[in-house]
């Protein structure tokens, strides 16, 4: 594998191992529909490991449908050192019993080899598995109801006024059980299982069926709860199940290559047990372990091969940097979730069946903050037309015709406001998005919160647009009626920063000096050094955009967020065409542009004395604005930052060089 991948083994994959019932993003392959994450849990017997695969059933949230594999059917002990080996795939030793475990993901569902040897290293003669199906969903109270609202967030979220985290792995609550309804499964032969989960998620019911093929026949099998079904009974069903597999590792007592190894095919579907199989069928059936792991690998590589961090190799800290970049990237890709099957079919928010002629059917939609969407809408533009086209898929299949989403769905509205405005939607489908924005907005009033503000002004944007003057005047108050006496000083930090109104922001702060004063004192949050802009001090946000990439932590803040401060761009306000101006963290990087173009950003003299920028040019003319569109960069070339040493403090922006305001002061 190529060297950006070590950031899987380290960054991704080892925490999940070590982690004990934590929510971890686990394995998987990018934007796949299962995960497949290791929990250890404590018994007084002692440790069991449990080898859960996730797959996410739910068009607007990270509920999902869980399947657990327990390796040995007991307790065990990890191996110290024990890591994972590549990306997409999971690597464990354990000890007494003596087992080596490998995982690989697939786009919808997973493989897995377990190794199973005696103390001397002799292949065992008899290895067991045990089916978890008593813990088979994850109900984080995401539905339809815009009313769910969210948990107050913490310092690091002020600026968003989102949950805390960074919204890109599935952490919303720890208790997978809570949606469980009902577990069923079927043994069809010697060889495969099929089962079915039904979970409650929000106000709608999921469903998750899997298919599981065995590489040796099952010798005899039996639910752990023997009042469920007796011995060897071919069905099984309840509101929680586990059963146990025992299988023969050895042939008649000769010594065969595979000797105490069992192989095991997982996959799922959202429609029936036979979608199940068929998705089985389609990315597993002649291939080798191996060959899948090989797979796994060249989809990663696929997809973060879009951004290349070009600096030499260097010491350890810039390495650790490299790291800790693809390690952000990586997880900004790993939603939304697949969730159609191989033929097309999937499950609507609707519980119907349908067929996804035209666009790629994804679930999961809007888990993270917006800056996501605005960086898949910049690095990957054909999933964020595939994402819009789901959301829509959702919004028409809604009964009270919502688009997905939470609280007020201002992240869907900034989804299809920044996707449009970006022109990589095409126009004939702007009337549909434009409906559905209207139509979910026509909701029981939230209040005067920011995100409210924000949402209907995407709405106004895109109702401009289309020249639909009607519906720019009636929600035109709304744009700017956000709630601004607040005695808490955690949310009057939050409302330092309303991404479409910040020249208001500003001026009712105390104008440039009484803002620079008022960001200087405020607690840290993702957009706070991009705030400056609007000060005499841009060189002020320099040194926190520094402060705060050294200080990151994947597992707590936006990955979306290091990656476009990485990159020395910020999409401040999502909808319009402009990315703010920061400054990178690497002296050059590469990014692909769709059509072929590459987009080279550049800053030589960057070192971390170096960090305040002198000067910006584009393919060599000096930029004098705050920002540059998404269209400048679309067409390739060179954006140069001149870095240096000191504050340059003659270096502001007034008027329209500043970035959009809806209202200009």
């Amino acid at each position: 594998m190529i060297r950006r991948f070590s950031w899987f083994v380290l960054a991704v994959c080892f925490p999940a191992i070590l982690s004990a019932g934590s929510l971890d993003q686990g394995i998987c392959v990018p934007f796949g529909g299962v995960k497949v994450v290791p929990r250890i849990s404590e018994h007084q017997a002692g440790k069991t490991l449990t080898i859960e695969h996730r797959f996410f059933n739910h068009g607007s949230g990270l509920a999902y449908g869980s399947m657990g594999l327990v390796p040995s059917a007991g307790p065990l002990s990890l191996q110290e050192g024990t890591a994972p080996q590549a990306p997409g795939s999971l690597h464990i030793i354990t000890r007494n019993p003596d087992m080596d475990l490998m995982v690989t993901a697939t786009p919808r569902g997973a493989m897995h080899r377990y190794a199973f040897f005696t103390p001397s290293g002799e292949p065992q003669k008899e290895g067991r598995i045990l089916l978890d199906l008593s813990a088979a969903g994850h109900n984080p109270g995401s539905g339809e109801s815009p009313g769910a609202g969210k948990s107050p967030g913490t310092w690091k979220n002020h600026g968003s006024g989102e949950n805390p985290g960074s919204g890109e792995s599935p952490g919303a609550g720890d208790n997978p059980g809570s949606g469980l309804l009902w577990v069923g499964l079927r043994i069809e032969d010697p060889n495969t299982v099929t089962g079915s989960i039904i979970n409650r998620a929000g106000k709608e019911t999921r469903h998750t069926f899997f298919a599981m093929r065995f590489s040796r026949p099952v010798k005899y099998f039996y639910a752990t709860d023997s009042s469920i079904a007796p011995e060897n009974y071919p069905l099984m069903g309840g509101p929680g199940l586990e059963a146990v597999f025992v299988f023969d590792l050895v042939r008649d007592g000769q010594q065969f290559v595979g000797d105490g190894v069992l192989e095991i095919q997982v996959a799922f579907s959202s429609v029936d047990a036979l979608g199940a199989l068929n998705n089985l069928k389609a990315e597993q059936e002649g291939k080798s372990f191996e060959t899948l792991l090989w797979e796994a690998g060249q989809l990663w590589e696929k997809e973060l091969d879009v951004i290349t961090v070009d600096d030499l190799l260097g010491n350890e800290l810039l390495e650790s940097r490299r790291t800790l970049f693809y390690s952000s990237l990586s997880q900004t890709i790993m939603y939304p979730a697949l969730s159609h099957d191989v033929d097309g079919r999937f499950r609507g928010n609707d519980n119907n069946i349908h067929t996804s002629e035209y666009h790629v059917n994804y679930a999961a939609l809007y888990p993270g903050c917006m800056v996501r969407d605005a960086l898949m809408t910049f690095i990957k533009p054909d999933r964020s037309r595939q994402f819009a086209a789901s959301a829509l898929a959702y919004y028409d299949r809604s009964v009270p015709k919502l688009l997905p989403g939470e609280s007020v769905l201002h992240k869907a509205m900034s989804h299809l406001t920044d996707a449009c405005v970006k022109g990589i939607l095409p126009a004939s489908l702007t009337p549909r998005f434009l409906e559905a924005m209207t139509t979910t907005l026509q909701t029981p009033f939230q209040g005067l919160t920011k995100d409210f503000s924000y949402a209907n002004w995407c709405l106004m944007v895109m109702a401009s647009g289309e020249g639909y003057m009607e519906t720019v005047n009636r929600v035109r108050p709304y744009v700017t009626a956000y709630q601004w006496h607040i005695d808490s000083l955690a949310c009057r930090d939050a409302l330092l920063f309303v991404p479409h109104n910040m020249a208001d922001i500003v001026e009712r702060t105390g104008g440039r000096k009484g803002f620079e004063q008022r960001l200087d004192s405020a607690s840290t949050f993702r957009e706070l050094p991009y705030l400056y802009t609007w000060t005499a001090a841009p060189w002020k946000g320099q040194e926190k955009i520094r402060e705060m990439m050294n200080a990151y932590c994947p597992e707590d803040e936006s990955p979306a967020w290091f990656v476009f401060s990485a990159l020395g761009l910020y999409p401040l306000c999502p909808g319009t065409d402009q990315y703010v101006l920061g400054a990178p963290y690497f002296k050059k990087m590469t990014v692909r542009l769709e059509g072929g173009r590459v987009l080279t950003i550049e800053a030589p003299r960057l070192t971390d004395k170096n960090i305040y920028v002198k000067e910006v040019k584009w393919n060599g003319k000096v930029l004098d604005s705050s920002y540059i569109t998404h269209g400048q960069l679309l067409q390739g070339g060179i954006l140069e930052f001149s870095m240096t040493d000191h504050p340059v403090r003659g270096r502001s922006f007034r008027n329209e060089k500043l970035p959009y305001s809806f209202l200009k002061k």
